[in-house]
C-alpha cells in the first residue's frame, strides 16, 4: 500500500531533436539502490526508443521478500538467497525489451547472457544464459522421506476424486506453463540438482501455449554423457509428458548412490528410454507410464543377489555337504535386455548376462504400481567348480518374487 523511495537524476531533454538523457540514476526503495544512465530517441513520437546501463548493489533477498510481504521458501539450506547483485545493458521500445551483457549474482552462482521479450503484448520471453555452477539442492525443500508401505499391501486405485488423488503434491504448476512463451537456451557448468551431478549442462527451451519442450538437452555425467528430448503438454485437462533420453558410458553405481544412497548394480551402463504418462502426481503417472527401454551394462556387479552362491549352496545341501558361504553379489562382464512398459507394468523378456562361470537369461515383469515382481532367472554354468563339472551346461532356474 506504501513504498517510499529517494530518486535522483540529471535529466536533459532537447524536443527539437526529440532525444533524452538520464545521468547518474540513483534510485532507492526497499533497501536495494539501482544506479544507471539512459539515453532515448524518438521522445515524443509514436515509437521512442530507449537504451543504457542499470545496475543493481548487492542485496539480501530473503530480507527482500519479507519487506514485501512475500513468503520466503522453505530451503535445504538455511543460507541461501543471502546475497544477489545485477547489471546489464539495455534496450527498449513500445513493443519490445532486451537485456544484453546481463550479469546476475546469486549467493555463488555467476550468470551471463541475454534476455528479452520480444513482444509485450504476448509477453513472448527469449533468453541465452550461462550459469558458471549451481546446486538447485540447496534451494529445494528439505527431502521428507516417503512412508513405508506394508508389504503385503498394495495400492488402493486412485480416481480423479478420490482423496488419496486429490491430496497428492502436483508436481507441474499446470497453470503458469500454460501462459508461458518461452524460447531460449540455458547452458550450466557444473550442476547438481536432485542429488545428481553433472557438467558442461546445455538446454534448449521452447514454450507456447502449453506445450514446453526441452530438446536438444545433453549433459556430461558420471564419466559418460547423457542427451535428452523432453516435452510436457498441459493443453488439455491432465499434463501429458513425453522423454526420450539416452545415457551413454555412465558410471551406474555413483550415479545411483547419489540419486537413493545405495547402488544395487554396479558397471558402466547404456541406456535408452522412450516414455510417455498423463497426470500430474507420481501414482498418476506410474498407472499411466507406457513406452520401452534397452540397457546395456558392461562389467560390474549386481548387489544383494548372488546366482552362483544359491547354487553352490543349494548344490553343496542336496549332496549333504556344509554349505557354502554367498557373498550377496553377481558379478558380470555383460548384462543386456530390452523392456516394454505398459500402464506401469515394465515386462522385460530378454535378459542376457555373462560372466566368467556362467551365463544367464531372464525375463519377466517389474509393476511399477503395486511394486510387484515376477521373475525368472536361468542360470547354466559355463564351468562349475564343484561336482567335477556336475553342473556344467545344465539350466538351473532361479524365481524372484515379492515386491521390489
Amino acid at each position: 500500500g506504501q513504498l517510499v523511495a529517494d530518486l535522483s537524476a540529471g535529466l536533459a531533454v532537447d524536443m527539437e531533436k526529440h532525444t533524452l538523457a538520464v545521468r547518474d540514476l540513483l534510485l532507492k526503495a526497499f533497501d536495494l539502490s539501482l544506479r544507471g544512465q539512459v539515453q532515448g530517441s524518438g521522445i515524443g513520437a509514436d515509437t521512442p526508443q530507449f537504451t543504457g546501463t542499470l545496475k543493481l548493489d548487492e542485496f539480501v533477498p530473503r530480507d527482500l521478500l519479507k519487506k514485501l510481504g512475500q513468503q520466503v521458501p522453505e530451503t535445504s539450506d538455511a543460507a541461501v538467497l543471502g546475497k544477489a547483485a545485477a547489471e546489464a545493458a539495455f534496450k527498449a521500445g513500445t513493443k519490445s525489451a532486451s537485456l544484453s551483457d546481463l550479469k546476475l549474482r546469486l549467493d555463488d552462482t555467476r550468470i551471463t547472457g541475454s534476455a528479452g521479450i520480444s513482444d509485450f503484448s504476448t509477453a513472448a520471453v527469449t533468453f541465452n544464459l550461462v550459469v558458471d555452477a549451481i546446486d538447485l539442492d540447496r534451494y529445494l525443500p528439505p527431502r521428507k522421506p516417503e512412508p513405508a508401505k506394508p508389504e503385503s499391501a498394495a495400492p488402493a486405485p486412485a480416481t480423479a476424486g478420490s482423496a488419496s488423488a486429490a491430496g497428492a503434491a502436483a508436481l507441474l504448476p499446470v497453470d503458469t506453463l500454460r501462459g508461458l512463451k518461452l524460447n531460449g537456451t540455458l547452458k550450466i557448468g557444473q550442476l547438481k540438482a536432485y542429488q545428481m551431478k553433472s557438467s558442461d549442462v546445455s538446454v534448449t527451451l521452447a514454450a507456447n501455449d502449453g506445450l514446453v519442450r526441452a530438446h536438444p538437452a545433453s549433459a556430461r555425467m558420471y564419466q559418460g554423457s547423457y542427451n535428452g528430448d523432453v516435452t510436457v503438454d498441459v493443453r488439455g485437462k491432465q499434463p501429458r509428458i513425453a522423454m526420450n533420453e539416452k545415457l551413454t558410458g555412465v558410471q551406474i553405481e555413483p550415479l545411483l548412490t547419489d540419486m537413493q544412497g545405495k547402488a544395487k548394480i554396479t558397471g558402466t551402463a547404456n541406456m535408452a528410454l522412450k516414455l510417455s504418462a498423463v497426470g500430474n502426481q507420481p501414482e498418476a503417472i506410474r498407472r499411466t507410464m507406457n513406452g520401452n527401454a534397452s540397457f546395456a551394462f558392461t562389467d560390474g556387479v549386481i548387489k544383494g543377489m548372488d546366482v552362483l552362491g544359491e547354487i553352490r549352496k543349494a548344490y553343496a545341501l542336496v549332496r549333504g555337504k556344509p554349505s557354502t558361504n554367498v557373498s550377496g553379489e553377481t558379478e558380470f562382464s555383460a548384462l543386456t535386455g530390452t523392456a516394454t512398459i505398459t500402464n506401469g507394468l515394465v515386462n522385460n523378456p530378454d535378459l542376457q548376462g555373462k560372466s566368467p562361470l556362467m551365463q544367464v537369461q531372464g525375463n519377466g515383469t517389474a509393476n511399477l504400481v503395486t511394486e510387484a515382481l515376477d521373475y525368472r532367472i536361468t542360470a547354466t554354468l559355463v564351468d562349475s567348480l564343484e561336482g567335477r563339472g556336475e553342473l556344467t551346461g545344465r539350466p538351473i532356474p532361479v524365481s524372484i518374487t515379492g515386491t521390489f
